[in-house]
């Protein structure tokens, strides 16, 4: 989502600031092109830029700097004249991104059960409710969108929203000596908005649009606050005065992208920080742009050409890095440095025969770019409708790749249930023989749903049944939810105030299993305690009320999805054999052994010395995803254990170990 701008200047003149000696400011394209980059580094390895996602934000805030500059300076701009300049200058160029995404991603790199999301991707994208849509299909289940070759486009939905429905709030309100105050009151209320939403409901306030409206008045306000004549006069003769509100907000943005990471809470209140550095250089470098030398960092020839393509490099970027990791999810330097190459040629392609063609105001270019625009989603709407009614004209997979991605998956719960994740957002089952009393307890995430088939199976034949309590995304804890997650977390705390309940009796359960994703969990935040401390409170307290306590340690994970990574590259011509390991076993585990505590090390029966893991073991497929095993797996993995006692449940299965030390990756 790039600040979009109506440019009134030549081809090399990217942003045409209108003031009272018509200048232009090159360093707003200097500053497009700090946040284009942040967000390309992000995309191209989250570990060199972990914040570079606020990118995204500068460039609302941008936008709204721009776009209030217009509506007020251009009073005699009628609305219909406002939306159609700002669709000749951008849906052209995203229409072509979004065309050959479409049709590269139907005819070669998407596969059959890929084609539904796609093309609703290309309907939603091209009617700019992306943004909408892809909330409205959040769900932790959900693990299509890392490979959504669109997903970038919930951002130019937002923008799109964001002009259609802001130069009504102008109009009224913000053209005469109310304009602070109007756009000032329109901070405040989407910010609070935001900030009291986003512990409830994190994925509305990062994909909609209404709590997003502050980033974008507030650049509004800068404008706003350029028109004071009390501001215009501001000379001060101070270098540091001059220099250091753009030094600041240079600093802190670079401060964000740096220690801003998928952790934190974002957007809310800390997207208020990337708003208020970005606002800063713009009210500084407007004011006091001849006398800047700071500025120079940003107005120079190099980054004002980024900033000028910055429209097109952000379309083109996200395709482009997920087309090359749906087939090689870890990329090499050599990839990335091609993935950038092939970025910024297209971009510049795209910036110089696209967006540049149709931006003069005209009927025949504002029915061109209507002609261009309304492509991608007559073809989205033919794809989608001839998947619907003829999916076999898009599989042309062979028998066994097909019954690879025919794999079970997330099938329903076996047993007697009183609660599922339809109902309840989580499972609450008696699983094996319901005659039987439960003597054992299955806990956990989803990893340890991934178990209850085997177990199921099982306990039927030993007559003997199990309680089963998991919620994906749920630490299995007492009373403790992350501060930051995308899951319910009055549902999380609701199945562990269950678990506890069954702890705290009298009774003893033979067993207790509990098993989830500890690698994703130590990383979170839980207010003033730390996982590890909550960890061992839920151990012990289960320890006292269990003969025996198995702990399942990290499954190692797949840098993708297992089965679509496998058919994908075999259409290639390449056969995967196996993965190397990332995530290593959760030492902290170790120091809750004991006699009672036993800790199964799922990486030592499936991976080699080398962290080598295979994607297929005795010809089984291991995972159904990036990290989830499959039915066939975890019965192998848990044959005969609730027969075994601790002592032999973590010495590991030497069939199950891989020698297997080639990584075709």
């Amino acid at each position: 989502m790039l600040a979009k701008v109506i440019r009134y200047h030549n081809n090399k003149m990217t942003q045409y600031i209108s003031n009272s000696d018509k200048h232009y400011y090159g360093f707003i394209d200097g500053l497009r092109a700090i946040a284009v980059l942040m967000v390309l580094i992000f995309h191209l390895n989250p570990s060199w830029l972990s914040g570079g996602f606020i990118g995204v934000d500068v460039f609302f805030t941008i936008s709204g700097f721009l776009i209030t500059q217009i509506l007020i300076e251009k009073k005699e701009l009628p609305y219909i004249q406002f939306i159609l300049a700002r669709f000749r200058r951008l849906a052209p160029a995203m229409a072509v991104v979004i065309l050959f995404t479409v049709l590269i991603g139907t005819f070669i790199i998407s596969l059959p059960s890929e084609i539904s999301s796609l093309t609703k991707s290309v309907i939603t994208s091209s009617s700019y409710i992306s943004n909408i849509f892809y909330f409205s299909t959040s769900n932790y289940f959900d693990s299509t969108k890392e490979n959504n070759m669109l997903l970038h486009t919930w951002s130019l939905a937002v923008e799109w929203q964001f002009y259609f429905i802001y130069p009504f709030f102008i109009y009224i309100f913000a053209r005469g000596r109310f304009a602070v105050l109007t756009l000032l009151a329109i901070t405040i209320f989407s910010l609070i908005f935001a900030v009291v939403s986003i512990g409830s409901n994190i994925d509305a306030v990062f994909y909609l649009t209404p709590f997003r409206a502050f980033e974008f008045s507030l650049g509004g306000l800068v404008f706003a606050l350029l028109k004071n004549p009390k501001v215009r006069k501001l000379k001060p003769e101070n270098l540091f005065a001059i220099e250091a509100p753009i030094i600041l907000g240079i600093y802190l943005l670079i401060f964000l992208s740096i220690t801003y990471n998928e952790d934190t809470t974002f957007p809310g209140l800390n997207a208020l920080w990337v708003s208020i550095a970005t606002c800063s250089i713009l009210l500084a470098g407007l004011t006091f742009s001849q006398n800047s030398k700071t500025l120079l960092m940003l107005d120079n020839s190099v980054m004002r050409y980024i900033g000028a393509i910055s429209y097109s490099l952000y379309l083109w970027h996200w395709p482009i890095i997920i087309g090359f990791r749906m087939y090689v999810p870890e990329l090499s330097k050599v990839n990335l440095a091609t993935v950038t190459f092939v970025c910024f040629v297209l971009a510049a392609l795209t910036h110089r025969y696209v967006e540049n063609r149709l931006r003069r105001n005209s009927p025949k270019n504002s029915r061109l770019a209507l002609g261009i625009a309304s492509a991608p989603l007559l073809v989205g709407l033919m794809l989608f409708g001839l998947n619907k009614t003829k999916p076999e004209l898009f599989n042309s997979l062979t028998v066994e790749q097909n019954n690879l991605l025919n794999v079970q998956r997330w099938a329903d719960v076996p047993g007697v249930c009183t609660a599922t994740h339809k109902t309840h957002e989580y499972y609450d089952c008696i699983v094996g023989s319901p005659d039987e009393k439960p003597n054992i307890i299955i806990y956990g995430d989803s990893h340890a749903q991934v178990y209850v088939w085997a177990i199921h199976k099982a306990l039927m034949a030993e007559g003997r049944s199990a309680r089963y309590l998991t919620k994906g995304g749920c630490p299995p804890l007492l009373g403790v939810a992350p501060t930051r997650t995308t899951i319910n977390k009055t549902t999380c705390l609701t199945l562990q105030n269950i678990f506890h309940d069954l702890i705290k009796g009298d009774y003893v359960f033979d067993t207790i299993l509990i098993s989830a994703r500890w690698s994703l969990y130590n990383k979170q935040t839980y207010g003033s305690t730390s996982f590890d401390k909550e960890l061992s409170i839920m151990v012990l307290a289960a320890a006292e009320r269990a003969k025996n306590l198995i702990l399942i340690d990290n499954t190692p994970e797949a840098p993708a999805s297992v089965p679509e990574l496998i058919v994908r590259n075999l259409r290639r011509g390449r056969v995967l054999q196996s993965f190397t390991n990332h995530i290593g076993p959760y030492a902290y585990l170790q120091n809750l052994k004991s006699e009672k505590i036993s800790i199964i090390d799922i990486q030592n029966m499936l991976c080699n010395s080398n962290n080598e893991c295979p994607y297929f073991v005795d010809g089984k497929l291991v995972y159904f995803d990036s990290n989830h095993l499959t039915e066939s797996i975890t019965t192998d993995l848990l044959k005969n254990i609730l027969q075994t006692g601790p002592a032999q449940l973590g010495t590991g299965n030497p069939d199950m170990t891989s020698d297997s030390s080639e990584e075709n990756n």
